[in-house]
């Protein structure tokens, strides 16, 4: 299954470089249309991310493999930083998608000198100094770490957080711990605490009771697995006790008393067929709703299993 998703990834670089912008129209009911023009800077971030880690994994498997991982990675961080369409945000969507397909909003904060910008790439240096041991993505992932906590506001968050929450959770608000466990720089130490002294009071403020309309589950246990990270790094056990009651939120120790995962639980809803799984596809036992009373989706479960390995 990992070589299958790198091999598609790596099939999806253009010629010029950079990774080919893609959409589901409409969401579900076919092949994705692939543009001529690059997707956004996080999705090349996490791509990076993920071509580095797995070049790690395959090297005692597959060397060959592995080298080819690591060149795509490397290649891709470097239109990552030199492309001129990642220097200003990105303009000329494409128009007149169907409901439900991704608003702009979530995309124009996606350029190099953004707060997010600047957390996105120190993820993708970050995971090729710890690959290759190269000084100089090591510099670049201190240097773009600290502009980034530089745009935080003082309770930890950035107005550039207006895209999708995936980026932001897989090399956003992780970096300042991550940073801080490889550099051991009180400025991420004091931006990390920052962020999780806002996560307590989110997970504690009426106790995630009375539910939100259409609560996230995605919001939840990105929290807890941040905050899971934290009570290691920074010897904060308390830290922990929480991630662990917001871990069961989404398994039913929730107001609505039902479990968000397939297959886990009682008191389980007929789940709505819509979206990513169309044509009609059978409930899939593992799969856990991103939204109450809403769809699907994988992001979240990667999410959950990650917690899991913190906790």
């Amino acid at each position: 299954n990992l070589r299958w998703g790198c091999d598609y990834f790596q099939k999806a670089i253009a010629p010029e470089g950079w990774l080919y912008d893609c959409q589901f129209v409409p969401i579900g009911w076919g092949p994705r249309d692939y543009y001529a023009r690059p997707a956004a800077l996080g999705s090349h971030a996490n791509v990076v991310m993920l071509f580095a880690r797995a070049s790690r994994y395959f090297r005692p498997r597959d060397a060959a493999y592995a080298d080819r991982l690591l060149a795509a990675a490397k290649r891709l961080y470097e239109t990552m930083e030199s492309d001129p369409f990642f220097e200003t945000p990105p303009k000329d969507f494409v128009k007149k998608l169907p409901p439900g397909t991704q608003p702009e909003s979530w995309y124009v904060h996606q350029y190099r000198t953004s707060t997010l910008g600047f957390a996105v790439r120190s993820g993708a240096a970050l995971e090729l100094a710890r690959v290759t041991g190269e000084a100089r993505y090591a510099e670049q992932a201190k240097a773009y770490g600290l502009k980034f906590v530089a745009g935080l506001t003082p309770d930890g968050n950035s107005p550039d957080f207006k895209d999708c929450s995936y980026t932001h959770t897989v090399s956003g608000l992780t970096m300042p711990t991550e940073l801080y466990r490889e550099f051991r720089d009180e400025r991420f130490r004091e931006a990390a605490l920052r962020i999780a002294a806002r996560f307590v009071r989110e997970l504690t403020e009426g106790d995630f009771n009375p539910p939100k309309p259409r609560m996230s589950s995605s919001w939840v246990i990105s929290r807890a697995r941040i905050l899971a990270m934290d009570a290691d790094v920074f010897g904060r056990p308390e830290f922990k006790v929480l991630a662990q009651r917001a871990f069961d939120w989404p398994l039913g120790s929730n107001a609505m008393c039902t479990s968000f995962v397939e297959g886990m639980g009682q008191n389980q809803w007929q789940r709505p067929v819509f979206g990513q799984f169309f044509p009609s596809t059978p409930q899939i036992p593992g799969g856990l709703l991103h939204i109450w009373g809403g769809e699907y989706d994988m992001p979240p479960v990667t999410q959950l299993l990650w917690t899991l390995v913190e906790l």
